[in-house]
Order: C-alpha cells, then sequence, then structure tokens
C-alpha cells in the first residue's frame, strides 16, 4: 500500500529482537471469530512474547490505536526463570513469536544461535538517528544490527548514609573500590555486609564472579612474575652475559705489527674466526667421531635396551604362569 512502511521495519521498531521461525503474521479471515470488527479483520497479526512487566498495557493500547497492525501479545517468565530457553525453543521448532524482548547480554548468543536474524536491512536512517548511540552499539556487531534497542535502564546504588558517616566510609566509585570497601565493613562491622545480592540475581553475580576472575589472573601472573624474577636475573648473569660477551669478542682479533713485537692492538675480523674454526680439519674429524658414536652407539643402545625389557616381561609373565598352575 502507498506511504505504508513494510511490516519488519515497524516491528523492529517496537521491539528488542525479531526472531527466526516466526510464522509469517496473517490477515483476518477464517482464523478470525465471526463477531471481529472490519478493522480487526483487515489487520495484520504479529505475535509479540515478554516478561516486561506492563507489556499488556501497551499492547492493548497500541491495538486501540492502530488498525492495519494488531498484536497477540503473550507474557512469558523472565529469562533466568524459563523465558530465554522456551524462545529458543519455539525458534527451533519453527513458532517463535514474531517479536520478543531480551535483555542486551544475551543478544549475542541469541544472534550466533540464530535465533536473532540480521535486521540490519530493516534499521533505516530515521530509526537509527532515534537511539541512543551507545545503547544501539549494544545490539550491533560487526556493522550488523542482531536487535533494536527497547530501554536503557540506569543502575543506581542506595546506601545508608547514617551507617557510612558512623564507619567512617567512602561511597565507591569503581568496583575495586567497592571491593575494597566490603573487606573494610568486615573488618569494622564483623555483623554487617555491604551489600545484599537478591536470590535471584544471575547478572549481578555474574558480573561479580567475573570480575574475582580478573583479579585472581592479574594476582596469578604478578605471583608469577615475582617468583620467575630470580630465575630471569640468575640466567642473564650466569648464561645470557657471557655468552653475548663471547659472541661479542668473537669479532675481534688482537694483532701485532712488525714482526709481533710492535703494540697490540684489537681489530676487527668479522667472521673470520668462526670461517677458521669451520675449516679446521682438527674440528672436522671430531664431528665425524662423534657422528660415528651416534650411528653405531645409539642404536645398538636402544636395541640392548629393547631386548632386555621384553626378556623381562617374558621371564615375569612365566612366573606369573608358573604361580597360577
Amino acid at each position: 500500500m502507498p506511504g505504508r512502511p513494510p511490516r519488519r521495519s515497524v516491528l523492529a521498531a517496537m521491539a528488542a529482537a525479531p526472531l527466526t521461525g516466526a510464522p509469517g503474521a496473517c490477515s483476518g479471515g477464517a482464523d478470525a471469530p465471526s463477531s471481529s470488527t472490519a478493522r480487526a479483520r483487515r489487520a495484520a497479526r504479529t505475535t509479540f512474547w515478554s516478561a516486561l512487566r506492563g507489556s499488556q498495557e501497551v499492547v492493548d493500547a497500541f491495538n486501540r490505536t492502530y488498525d492495519r497492525v494488531q498484536v497477540d501479545f503473550q507474557q512469558i517468565p523472565s529469562g533466568a526463570q524459563g523465558g530465554y530457553a522456551k524462545l529458543s525453543n519455539a525458534a527451533r521448532a519453527g513458532n517463535a513469536p514474531d517479536v520478543a524482548t531480551i535483555e542486551y547480554p544475551q543478544v549475542p548468543g541469541f544472534a550466533i544461535d540464530g535465533v536473532a536474524p540480521d535486521i540490519t536491512d530493516l534499521v533505516d536512517d530515521s530509526l537509527r538517528d532515534g537511539l541512543l548511540p551507545q545503547a544501539f552499539g549494544l545490539t550491533t556487531f560487526q556493522g550488523r544490527t542482531f536487535s533494536v534497542p527497547l530501554d536503557v535502564e540506569p543502575m543506581v546504588m542506595h546506601y545508608r548514609t547514617d551507617l557510612f558517616d558512623r564507619y567512617g566510609l567512602e561511597v565507591p566509585r569503581t568496583w575495586e573500590e567497592f571491593s575494597a570497601l566490603a573487606s573494610v565493613v568486615r573488618r569494622r562491622a564483623s555483623d554487617r555486609r555491604l551489600v545484599l545480592f537478591p536470590t535471584d540475581g544471575a547478572t549481578q553475580f555474574t558480573a561479580h564472579a567475573d570480575r574475582v576472575r580478573k583479579l585472581a589472573r592479574r594476582r596469578r601472573r604478578g605471583a608469577c612474575g615475582v617468583l620467575m624474577t630470580p630465575f630471569f636475573l640468575l640466567l642473564a648473569t650466569v648464561f645470557l652475559i657471557p655468552v653475548g660477551t663471547a659472541v661479542y669478542l668473537s669479532f675481534f682479533s688482537d694483532d701485532q705489527s712488525g714482526l709481533g713485537f710492535g703494540p697490540e692492538r684489537t681489530v676487527f675480523v668479522g667472521p673470520r674466526s668462526y670461517a677458521a674454526v669451520l675449516t679446521d680439519p682438527t674440528l672436522l674429524g671430531g664431528l665425524g667421531t662423534v657422528a660415528l658414536y651416534c650411528l653405531v652407539h645409539l642404536p645398538l643402545m636402544v636395541a640392548g635396551a629393547l631386548v632386555l625389557a621384553l626378556l623381562q616381561r617374558f621371564w615375569r609373565s612365566g612366573l606369573t604362569v608358573g604361580a597360577v598352575k
């Protein structure tokens, strides 16, 4: 219809993530009840799942306002209570809703699993300009968009000023300060805790656990550095520095002029010393002796060890058989 926006672009502006496996919206007809109004029969139907409180009221207001698109809403549990599992299973079964709301941390996983499709072509410039860039960046990966921001949840910390004053505490401004303050509270007031997490606060616990893991890794790296420092210092002192000095001096030679009666001077000779050593018949003869030793002695030693091992195995097997008889 001229001037009418594409259906999928309307849905993309409505909520967070259009899902794959969603059945196409159908207009009224055989499925519509006989008492439906003409507006409802003409309207395109779309399904919307969400765990957000108040979504039913929003859908009701939308359906009263628009007659070309009507939304069938279903309230689902929150993600941690089984809502995300229900969305994933419905998408794999081919009966996912047209639109659903998910949290920002779940967008990458839904995109990787193919549940949230690539909707980059459905997000036009007017919609993009109306979104907060920081929030839109959470739904875009490598230049491709997989969902549209619906809201932004600011984090607010409430604290007891009287208790902070009583125990001489400063308000933390970073997670590092928060962790350090928790230890201070434990020392100064053993019967109190800095914060209480909700029993279903999976997001908070996950964030805190991730921070603890990062701190543990940094501490392990620091401990490894402290423990390995003496080793590297000793290695440099007894091996690297002497070897480096010897290599440097090997490029110089002490020469005397005047048939050996003149003053001694140090002259740069480059790799000439190495060339002289490598062409020395004594060195070549020694290398040949070592090579012959390896070719003869090592195979004989390995073969002898193998024969002795087999004889020992057979001898033990004979003792075992004799004991059984």
